[in-house]
């Protein structure tokens, strides 16, 4: 008789296969838990709801922090899900599997419907750059390619502005300092000139970048929130061009302020207990 190891679960799964590991079944527990949680939770409440210890719901916690699947708010001390990798991998929780691929389809139909590359992207975890996570390429022959733009800093680009208004000028001058990097001749580098831009972002709900991070490229983008009204991702919509045209931004934000809903809707569809 072999004697399985010591991380495997002896019961054997619903389909009668191979015996459970039992590490990843409680990360995905843990995970579970935290798809629920608007606010995130500490290691005691997530150990508590699953029978675990405390000992283990925290190495648990760090390995999957490590993998860039949860953030730890350094104040609180609470663990939440990072959604970019959440959309990334949703077969990671039971019952959102079909999560990436039905974002996927809307991003689709926004992108036939306005003839630009759609592309939901989100902060990454220092908040000075955004990276891109579910995209669709516009049909048009010339396009922008968002693989090529792996990680962007935020106030060089439309989706960046949405995220960076939603914070403070205390926040907004901590977080980057008085001079800005510059990635094109078109790119603001003044925190001043941004704190202006970021004013009327507020106002108007949207933002715009053209040629800051790409010479060429233009962006329009919306900000996705959560149930409590953060934002917590962009949808964008990147063209070709020097400009981007004001009929153009007219035409577009209906369809790009719908998709953001519907994306936010089954962000956080998911999060709610059944």
């Amino acid at each position: 008789m072999v004697t399985p190891p010591q991380d495997t679960d002896p019961t054997r799964n619903s389909r009668g296969g191979t015996p459970l590991v039992q590490s990843v079944v409680r990360a995905s527990r843990i995970v579970g838990v935290l798809l629920r949680s608007s606010q995130g939770e500490r290691v005691a409440d997530v150990a508590r709801e699953l029978g675990l210890t405390k000992s283990t719901t925290h190495r648990i916690l760090r390995t999957l922090e490590s993998e860039g699947v949860v953030r730890r708010d350094p104040e609180g001390g609470r663990y939440a899900l990072d959604l970019a990798s959440l959309v990334g991998a949703p077969g990671l929780v039971s019952g959102v599997a079909s999560l990436e691929a039905t974002i996927q389809n809307s991003l689709d139909e926004l992108a036939q419907s306005t003839g630009a590359t759609a592309v939901l992207t989100f902060p990454d975890q220092t908040r000075r750059n955004v990276v891109a996570g579910v995209y669709a390429l516009s049909p048009e022959p010339v396009r922008l390619n968002p693989s090529a733009l792996p990680a962007v800093p935020a106030h060089a680009i439309a989706p960046g502005k949405c995220c960076l208004a939603a914070m403070s000028d205390e926040e907004l001058t901590e977080l980057l300092g008085e001079k800005l990097p510059r990635v094109t001749r078109f790119t603001i580098t003044s925190l001043e000139a941004l704190a202006k831009q970021l004013a009327q972002v507020r106002r108007r709900g949207y933002a715009i970048c053209e040629q800051e991070a790409m010479v060429g490229i233009c962006g329009l983008a919306v900000p996705v929130r959560d149930r409590a009204g953060a934002v917590v991702a962009s949808l964008a919509l990147g063209v070709t061009g020097h400009t981007l045209p004001r009929n153009r931004i007219r035409q577009s934000l209906p369809p790009l302020r719908s998709t953001a809903e519907t994306v936010s809707q089954l962000l956080y569809d998911a999060r709610r207990p059944e």
